[in-house]
């Protein structure tokens, strides 16, 4: 006699087979993805530490953010103890000179990916672009300012920005990776006067020498 077939607990079983599988499935996909990891604001390098199997990782502050969240990333900017290049930089208003030392001290202290001499710096990490130093002064530059202490120094009618890399003129300077011996300058200068009419000056920033 042939045994007959419960479709009703076939069915049962079914829909609880289904039901596993249905909280499994995505339970293992949020095991095996990477969450994207929650970027830290920073106001130096010193915020941006990570301790890493209890050892303390340095971490570049850019732009008030940490540039690797966990010890799991790899860092496109790891610094090491020693120097990795020297190169140097002077920015200049109106043939005024910025205190690049002074200002570095003042706006950002507690920074060691790069550090600032009179008229050089050092980096102590590969990769590093022209705004990634110029952050390390809160110093802004874009292809029509330039930004100190929140205040802009603008290309107009009466002034000009220039930037200069090993003697030649640069305008595509915004990502300029930084190599050994670098001779980098930033100029805001007035233009000379067209006209009878004195041309408009512009203050240097508080930080600079007098």
């Amino acid at each position: 006699m042939k045994k007959k077939i419960n479709f009703g607990k076939i069915f049962v079983y079914a829909i609880l087979v289904m039901l596993v599988i249905g909280f499994t499935i995505p339970s293992f996909l949020d095991d095996n993805s990477q969450p994207a990891s929650q970027v830290k604001p920073c106001r130096s390098d010193a915020d941006c530490y990570l301790m890493c199997d209890e050892v303390p990782l340095a971490v570049l502050c850019y732009q008030n953010l940490c540039q690797q969240s966990t010890c799991q990333e790899e860092s496109l900017f790891p610094y090491q103890n020693t120097p990795f290049l020297a190169a140097q930089l002077e920015i200049t208003f109106n043939q005024t000179p910025l205190n690049l030392q002074k200002h570095f001290e003042e706006a950002s202290p507690n920074n060691f990916f790069v550090q600032f001499q009179e008229g050089s710096f050092t980096t102590f990490t590969p990769q590093l672009t022209l705004n990634h130093v110029l952050d390390k002064l809160k110093i802004k530059l874009n292809s029509q300012c330039l930004i100190i202490n929140e205040q802009n120094y603008c290309q107009n009618s009466d002034h000009q920005l220039q930037v200069f890399i090993n003697n030649e003129p640069v305008y595509n300077y915004f990502n300029h990776e930084i190599t050994n011996n670098d001779q980098i300058k930033i100029i805001y200068s007035s233009n000379p006067p067209t006209s009878s009419n004195p041309p408009t000056s512009s203050n240097p920033p508080t930080s600079s020498n007098s």
